[in-house]
């Protein structure tokens, strides 16, 4: 009765127009009252996004949760980068979680012009669910699931969840004796680690155009292991730089900045003005667009 309950009103506020605010708010008391489920019957849960395509999301995930009540996620970024995208890019998805940007990027372009998606995860359930969500969407042609996790050099990692459910974020450990809080803290996972340049070409792409990165910390290994793909083939870059994981292991900022300065880049923070120059200030997290000044051309609007 209450999970029957609790999903109508989920449904009935999908409904709501974006312009409502608090959307979310409202949804996290709803699910509080009523509780995310005890089991996996309870919990899981097949909704249709508000832009059409559709997902399976676990409600003890906090990340999975939101879009649950309100049918959308990273809804005004998401919607300037799918404005965007050409049909006949190739876009890289790494960190792609369970498909919440992988699954409308795929959407986004077309397979007979040669577009193509790679969606890199290493955590394994992750990875499941993402193939299950581009499966639901019938792009299992035109996307293909990388599961391992990018950084500097081949080998292997640990990486810990960081939230409830199934699936979950995660953070990759520099040891297993410097665990970051998190709420699933048994919840570790050892898996292989690979260079973008190499993954490039195993895949056999010809072409990168657009890379979205969101790999807690992990920025600056992955740069370095991309750098004759972001030198050859100059993608728009668009990333989340966690300040404060990056400096749990031993990474700074400022190390990455001095990476990619001398590719010709130009840098953007993302503000509630809009996107900004950006010069190299910190906060603790700050999503940042690099865009390479070769290409410089229609610029994504908030």
């Amino acid at each position: 009765m209450k999970t029957t309950t609790r999903d109508t009103l989920a449904a009935l506020l999908r409904m709501a127009p974006d312009c409502l605010r608090g959307r979310g708010r409202l949804g996290g008391g709803i699910n509080w009252l009523f509780g995310p489920g005890r089991c996996d019957e309870e919990s899981l849960r097949v909704i249709r996004m508000k832009g059409g395509w559709r997902v399976k999301l676990d409600l003890r995930s906090g990340t999975e949760r939101s879009p649950f009540y309100t049918g959308v996620y990273d809804t005004r970024r998401a919607r300037s980068f799918l404005k965007l995208i050409d049909p006949r890019w190739t876009v890289v998805d790494v960190g792609a979680h369970i498909g919440l940007w992988s699954v409308p990027l795929a959407h986004r372009l077309d397979e007979r012009l040669g577009g193509r998606l790679v969606a890199i995860e290493p955590v394994p359930p992750n990875v499941a669910r993402l193939r299950e969500n581009l499966a639901l969407n019938g792009l299992g042609n035109i996307a293909t699931v990388v599961p391992v996790a990018l950084g500097e050099e081949p080998g292997t990692c640990e990486i810990q969840v960081t939230e409830a459910g199934l699936t979950s974020n995660a953070c990759v450990l520099k040891n297993s004796e410097e665990l970051p809080e998190a709420t699933n803290p048994g919840r570790i996972y050892e898996v292989p680690v690979n260079r973008m340049d190499d993954i490039f070409a195993s895949c056999a792409l010809r072409r990168c155009d657009f890379i979205k990165i969101d790999v807690e910390g992990f920025e600056l290994p992955f740069i370095r292991g991309a750098m004759k793909t972001l030198t050859e083939y100059r993608p728009i870059v668009l990333g989340e730089f966690n300040n404060w994981f990056m400096a749990q292991w031993g990474f700074t900022f400022d190390e990455v900045w001095e990476h990619v300065a001398p590719l010709g880049y130009v840098w953007y923070l993302e503000t509630k003005r809009g996107w900004v120059p950006f010069e190299g200030q910190k906060t603790d997290t700050q999503n940042l667009l690099l865009w390479p000044r070769s290409r410089m051309g229609p610029f994504p609007s908030r």
